[in-house]
């Protein structure tokens, strides 16, 4: 009855000053700098109907106008294309350090890193930007020098993916190769099996006339170097190759006729290049076992993706790791597959299989009431739909009947106030689907969809510092306007 008494009273008075106040009883005014409001009652149910549309004006409170380009936003005129504190729309802040380009908050970036809108990423490494913003590499790919790749258990060489520690033409390195009489070993070149280094260079000493039997024992003009020995022709079985008396049933470097040459790992047996090992191929440089190398798996340059190993010639999951998406895993701790494939963490750790939840309530890893819900908040605006909260943000919904039959209203509430006191939220602010931070605008209700898809306003009062009533609204509403509204990790 107080609420009908003073109606005419409290509209004059709203009117007259410019002024939309918080009080007791049946108060239901929105506190806004940008949005006035009035009330309209039926039966026992107040609901708050706009009568002006939030955002800025292009002249003062004062009657003084605006330059162009800029905006009146509480009294102050700013370029929301420009302005820190007003980036886009009238309160709405760019984080501390950041700038605000074309009315988008930027993070300002220290070389090599790029501004992805207010993340800084290392275009030639991120994933999720690899190259250039927003463009994402497929599941299971890397991002190698600002290129996608398949997923390398070893090192991207150009388009090659190769192992460092064995590759003769990426020993250590890429592009580091190996001379033709060496090998790479633990991505270190050494000289290859029968060959002695004389200097920097390795040579044959049982057939080379320079360095004959050992290094610098060099042979007379006109002379071989026959297994070791200085001579005036090569013993028998041996051929003569330049100047050097050779097996070439066993010699590397002319093996089967001179100077035909096995590559990499290869050795020479009887006449003929091939690894030494009867389990092991020759795959370019390097002799390996097609059956466990997880580069070659089941053939020469089949690499397994990150995570696998090769087992009988096939990439599988290592032991403790599941198969998600193309990647291999460890759901215990991986923060987008946390406990079960596609359990994302949104931001936060994932510990023995379940996501840990943040402190900050408008963050992606939200933050934990007092009965142990890990929750977001979020501005949702009327038409956003039924599954706003799952097709946004990842996270399920806190329905009309979970808020007011399911003792979440008492437990979110109390959280709300021990964070933030009674600052309203949201009001004409855009619904917060990609920028889950806190929006700027005010309004005192809350948001949430029942059952039916029906749209609901709801209390707590945010800003009405009196005992908090779940109820003090709770009308269906049709309309797109933002209000607060929460959502659930599980």
């Amino acid at each position: 009855m107080f609420w009908r008494r003073g109606y005419r009273a409290l509209v004059a008075t709203a009117v007259f000053l410019g002024i939309s106040a918080c009080g007791g009883g049946e108060q239901t005014t929105r506190e806004s700098a940008t949005l006035t409001a009035t009330t309209t009652t039926t039966g026992t149910v107040t609901t708050p109907t706009d009568t002006t549309t939030a955002g800025p004006s292009s002249e003062t409170d004062t009657g003084i106008e605006c330059g162009e380009g800029e905006f009146n936003c509480g009294g102050d005129c700013v370029d929301l294309q420009a302005d820190e504190g007003n980036c886009g729309m009238c309160n709405q802040a760019c984080a501390a350090g950041n700038s605000c380009e074309a009315g988008v908050c930027t993070a300002a970036c220290d070389s090599p890193l790029t501004a992805c809108g207010e993340e800084c990423v290392d275009l030639q490494a991120d994933a999720n930007h690899c190259g250039a913003c927003g463009s994402p590499c497929q599941m299971g790919e890397a991002c190698v020098a600002g290129s996608c790749a398949a997923g390398c258990q070893g090192e991207m060489c150009g388009e090659e993916c190769v192992d460092t520690n064995t590759n003769a033409s990426h020993c250590g390195g890429c592009d580091i190769a190996c001379d033709v009489t060496e090998v790479c070993e633990a991505g270190a070149c050494g000289c290859s099996p029968g060959f002695e280094a004389c200097g920097d260079t390795c040579v044959n000493t049982q057939a080379n006339p320079d360095h004959c039997g050992t290094c610098d024992n060099a042979c007379p003009d006109g002379w071989v170097c026959s297994m070791g020995n200085c001579a005036l022709e090569c013993d028998d079985g041996l051929d003569i190759c330049g100047e050097s008396c050779v097996d070439t049933q066993t010699d590397g470097q002319h093996c089967g006729s001179c100077d035909n040459a096995c590559v990499g790992q290869e050795v020479c047996t009887d006449g003929q290049c091939g690894c030494p090992n009867m389990d092991e191929q020759s795959c370019g440089d390097v002799c390996v076992n097609t059956q466990s190398d997880p580069l070659h798996c089941g053939g020469c340059d089949m690499a397994c993706g990150v995570g696998e190993v090769c087992m009988d010639g096939a990439c599988t999951c290592d032991v403790g790791l599941e198969l998600c998406n193309g990647n291999c895993v460890d759901t215990q701790n991986d923060p987008q597959n946390c406990g079960a494939c596609g359990m994302d963490c949104g931001g936060s750790e994932c510990n023995n299989g379940t996501c840990e939840c943040g402190t900050d309530c408008w963050s992606d890893a939200g933050c934990l009431t007092d009965a142990g819900e890990c929750i977001r908040f979020s501005c949702r605006a009327g038409d956003a739909g039924s599954n706003f909260c799952n097709s946004c943000l990842g996270w399920f919904e806190v329905t009309y009947e979970n808020w007011l039959q399911d003792g979440w209203c008492q437990d979110v509430s109390s959280k709300y106030r021990e964070d933030y006191g009674y600052t309203t939220r949201c009001g004409n602010a855009p619904s917060c689907c990609a920028t889950p931070n806190d929006c700027a605008g005010g309004d005192n209700a809350w948001h949430f969809v029942n059952g039916n898809g029906q749209n609901f306003f709801t209390g707590p009062c945010l800003g009405c510092q009196q005992p908090d009533n779940c109820t003090y609204w709770n009308s269906q509403y049709t309309g797109s306007y933002t209000r607060l509204s929460v959502c659930r990790r599980y």
